[in-house]
């Protein structure tokens, strides 16, 4: 979820999560965002088991749509992403 902006009373979009890597997990339909590596947050997702698998990836291995299919992920680009600054959520 986004952080809030009081003032405006809704949710704001931080970019470096718009810039993440953002999969889909083919089996359960789950986004997870993955940061890049220099980038000032974790990640989200449903299931800490395959967020450390996730976490364990490079930038290069996370961007690479066959390594991910094999591995069960379909990759989400961005003009697929989305914000809605009513709830904080982030979805695809």
């Amino acid at each position: 979820m986004g952080p809030y902006d009081n003032d405006k009373g809704e949710h704001f979009e931080l970019p470096e999560v718009m810039n993440a890597h953002w999969l889909v997990h083919d089996e359960t339909d789950a986004l997870y965002i993955i940061a890049r590596e220099d980038d000032g947050f974790e990640g989200y997702g449903d299931d800490d088991d395959i967020l450390e698998e996730l976490f364990a990836l490079t930038d290069s291995e996370l961007e690479d749509d066959d390594a991910m299919a094999e591995k069960g992920f379909t990759l989400v680009y961005q003009p697929l992403r989305r914000f809605e600054p009513e709830t904080g959520y982030y979805h695809a």
